[in-house]
């Protein structure tokens, strides 16, 4: 849920998922055990007015409901679950050289051995491929998170952001099992 007034409980197929409570905070729910094959029975009671309501409080009308989109995907039982992308630049190169550090974390909800290959691929302002990496994740058999950190090596010709010049570069990621999904 991308935002709700105030509080809501979720149900799927008659079982109580959890409740949420802050009009403007996304709220998820991992509905994995409660969905099954075929058609499946999603609701949610909206509660109006909880003790979060004046937290929220603003010069605006206070309507209840589903006020922003409300969104159901699935993920593999082993995937990339979170990351973390901080920058360092050069100062003595003009802030024109730098590297990047990523965090990412591997959920593994079965918490059987897996092995998942995350590529990223860094693309210029116009689009082109800068540069690419691989890590690999291995998971023991029980282990059902990891944490990885690495920095890349000095990244250059640099292109830097200004609220004149906004320019900015995308990172792609993917991930590829030993099965190659």
């Amino acid at each position: 849920f991308d935002g709700l007034y105030s509080g809501a409980f979720v149900w799927v197929n008659g079982k109580e998922v959890g409740y949420t409570q802050g009009g403007n905070n996304d709220a998820e729910f991992d509905i994995t055990p409660y969905v099954r094959t075929g058609s499946n029975n999603i609701s949610v009671q909206v509660i109006r007015w909880t003790d979060g309501s004046y937290l929220e409080g603003q010069d605006m009308w206070h309507m209840s409901g589903l006020h922003r989109d409300v969104y159901l995907y699935a993920t593999p039982r082993t995937f990339l679950r979170d990351h973390y992308v901080s920058t360092a630049l050069t100062a003595q190169a003009g802030y024109k050289r730098g590297t990047m550090t990523f965090e990412m974390e591997l959920d593994n909800r079965d918490g059987k051995a897996a092995t998942k290959q995350i590529d990223i691929t860094l693309l210029s302002p116009a689009g082109e491929e800068l540069n690419s990496w691989s890590k690999t994740f291995s998971l023991a058999e029980g282990e059902t998170s990891k944490t990885m950190k690495f920095t890349t090596p000095t990244l250059t010709n640099l292109q830097t952001w200004s609220a004149e010049h906004p320019t900015l570069y995308t990172l792609l990621f993917s991930q590829k099992s030993e099965e190659g999904k």
